[in-house]
């Protein structure tokens, strides 16, 4: 059958479905745009007080309906308290919702363990799913939500069928790390949560370290290569995430800044950007100049007043 070259409205596009006798499929409420390279990776870092997550990240965010990828002064993590935090890959303006919506039902809570956190932002993610699975999939056909749910308006079991795989494969464009510190007396517990679609949060701690956005694959084959374990130094990490960043830059959605971020049970480090004071340090490292070298120099300037107080090679 020869189909003309026209552009169909909504109604000519179903009527055409049947002509050919396929089911018409709306469009997803959103496009697979996942716009980054974030990576957390929990390690064992003195300063830090203990074990604590270290994360890298990219800038790049995505604009979807203009089809724009951009780099601006803005880091990719949300901060919900000083022990713990969130990085984003996705739509920026997903990412500005769910996260909002997370912190607001965490506001009286602020004592929430990491894995509360990983929830509540778990919840605000399957909400604002099904609130824009409904205005795609439901809305157009003068269907709600509880009619749908309990069958009403005499909807014919095929129908019923099709809605509910389109609400059940409605992508929401968005992943989360969310890492952080669960203060428990003198043994504080690391805690590493990945959060994606359909809004499920999954703890990672055994497996040590999570990827997430569009330049996963290359860095999860750079990190496997370094064969580091949960809980290796810092430095072993850091030089392991900055070396993945880079593999990930094959693809041409990550971004070229990079900023780096650590977390335990003292609280937050001050994020770096473009980890221009780290480099010379990193690369020492690649020319094979000494791990004590490279270490003193990471935790000069990672963290300059725990090394002016605490003068010991080999710390990190």
């Amino acid at each position: 059958m020869t189909i003309p070259d026209l552009r169909f409205g909504t109604h000519d596009r179903r009527v055409l479905a049947r002509l050919m006798k396929r089911r018409y499929t709306p469009p997803s409420p959103t496009s697979t745009s996942d716009v980054t390279i974030c990576i957390a990776a929990i390690c064992d870092c003195p300063p830090l007080g203990g074990y604590g997550i270290v994360a890298i990240s990219d800038r790049k965010f995505s604009m979807t309906r203009l089809a724009i990828g951009y780099e601006p002064r803005q880091s990719k993590y949300f901060a919900f308290s000083k022990e713990k935090m969130v990085l984003l890959a996705g739509q920026t303006a997903i990412q500005t919702v769910v996260c909002r919506t997370a912190a607001k039902s965490l506001e009286s809570r602020p004592e929430a363990t990491v894995a509360e956190v990983a929830e509540a932002f778990a919840e605000a993610f399957r909400a604002e799913r099904f609130k824009r699975n409904t205005h795609t999939y439901l809305e157009p056909r003068g269907v709600t939500p509880d009619e749908f749910k309990h069958r009403r308006k005499g909807l014919r079991p095929a129908l019923v069928k099709i809605i509910a795989d389109e609400l059940r494969d409605g992508y929401l464009d968005l992943q989360a790390i969310i890492a952080g510190v669960d203060p428990d007396g003198a043994t504080p517990h690391v805690q590493l949560y990945y959060v994606g679609d359909p809004g499920e949060a999954e703890c990672v701690n055994a497996q040590g370290y999570t990827v997430i956005g569009s330049g996963s694959d290359y860095a999860v084959k750079e990190l496997a290569a370094h064969g580091l374990a949960r809980g290796d130094p810092l430095s072993d990490w850091l030089y392991a995430l900055y070396c993945a960043k880079v593999e990930a830059e094959q693809d041409d959605s990550v971004g070229k800044t990079t900023d780096v971020f650590c977390v335990g049970p003292n609280g937050q480090v001050p994020m770096y950007g473009d980890m221009s004071t780290i480099l010379p340090a990193l690369r020492a490292r690649e020319r094979g100049e000494g791990r004590s070298a490279v270490v003193s120099e990471l935790t000069r300037v990672l963290f300059p007043d725990w090394a002016a107080a605490n003068p010991v090679d080999n710390v990190l």
